[in-house]
């Protein structure tokens, strides 16, 4: 995908409204292609060795970052409903996680024993996680 010569039809350049600079441009090339559905092909490329005393200007972690960056808020952009949706999941999803323990002491006592538990409590509300739990408590009918 970020390798080799990219080949593109006229209607598909016209299209694009590229908003990135440098090593990104490939990468939106490619959502943009993608999400219009246009065929992608693959165009064999000869490679040979780099020339002695040369060094690379790519940097696989600044690199990889970056591109990861760009396709998240691409996908941002294309598709909201499904990007909000899981992260979303995976808010809900953690709190549940580093609520439990409270929560199951909570059952157990209808205690809370430490102050820093009533801030992990207050992620299980905001995702909602507890409301089963204040329906099924006497003292909150």
């Amino acid at each position: 995908m970020l390798s080799g010569d990219k080949v593109m039809s006229r209607r598909l350049v016209k299209s694009m409204q590229l908003l990135s600079s440098g090593f990104e441009i490939e990468t939106e090339l490619a959502v943009h292609a993608l999400s219009l559905r246009a065929p992608i092909a693959e165009m064999p490329t000869p490679y040979r060795d780099r020339p002695a005393n040369s060094a690379s200007k790519l940097r696989t972690i600044r690199d990889g970052a970056r591109i990861s960056r760009t396709i998240i808020w691409l996908i941002k952009d294309e598709r909201p409903l499904p990007f909000f949706a899981t992260t979303a999941a995976v808010l809900v999803a953690t709190a549940a996680i580093l609520g439990l323990p409270i929560i199951t002491t909570y059952l157990e006592t209808h205690l809370v024993p430490r102050l820093s538990d009533c801030s992990a409590r207050g992620l299980d509300y905001a995702g909602g996680a507890a409301k089963p739990l204040l329906w099924n408590d006497p003292r909150h009918s």
